[in-house]
């Protein structure tokens, strides 16, 4: 998702109308965050400060289980007033 050595994006998943990407971040801290950001481009947004329990930058063996810790709705879209929404 970003080029920053600093992070690791992982596991972007597709609004339902397209118009956005929700993904986790994990830091150079081994804490990880949910963001989203618009699918043209643009900045990303900060929606979940802390997943927990953290997986640690390499989780198990280089394995993230990312569907243990969050998970996006892929029913039809929702209104523009929608919490997720900008």
């Amino acid at each position: 998702m970003t080029d920053d050595p600093f992070y690791r994006d992982e596991r972007p998943q597709w609004s339902a109308d397209g118009r956005f990407l929700l993904f986790a971040r994990l830091d150079n801290e081994s804490q990880t965050s949910l963001w989203l950001i618009p699918a043209e481009g643009g900045t990303p947004r900060l929606v979940v400060e802390s997943l927990s329990p953290s997986p640690g930058w390499l989780g198990n063996y280089g394995h993230i289980d990312w569907e243990a810790l969050y998970d996006w709705w892929k029913g039809p879209p929702r209104e523009e007033n929608s919490p997720l929404m900008p």
